[in-house]
């Protein structure tokens, strides 16, 4: 089952499933079953910021010279009880001495996990 929920301004799609095989509304038993953990999925959702535009991210060093590297936006993710997030900058760009303040020096990565087993 999928539904559609709104969750903190946000256009959510969850997915659930459920099982009765021993039911003898096999169907109906598990599509209400699938709705009912969608719904208390719903409400467990929320909205973090986790990279705040302008924030430091990483510090870039080219010929003995350190700069902060920056945000260049801000970076809101889904987020539910027991949920982590590690970031990490991935520098996919060659950057020279004398780049202008601005250039590009690569992407923020951030991966969530559940600590729920």
């Amino acid at each position: 089952m999928a539904v559609v929920r709104e969750v903190h301004g946000h256009s959510v799609l969850i997915l659930g499933a459920g099982d009765r095989s021993g039911s003898p509304n096999v169907l109906g038993t598990a599509g209400a079953m699938a709705l009912t953990l969608a719904n208390r999925a719903g409400t467990s959702i929320g909205s973090s910021t986790l990279v705040h535009a302008g924030e430091v991210v990483a510090r870039v060093s080219v010929v003995g010279n350190t700069v902060a590297a920056r945000a260049g936006s801000t970076a809101d993710f889904l987020s539910w009880p027991g949920v982590t997030a590690e970031r990490l900058l991935v520098d996919d760009r060659t950057i020279r001495a004398g780049a202008d303040k601005g250039t590009k020096v690569g992407s923020v990565v951030v991966a969530l996990a559940s600590n729920e087993r």
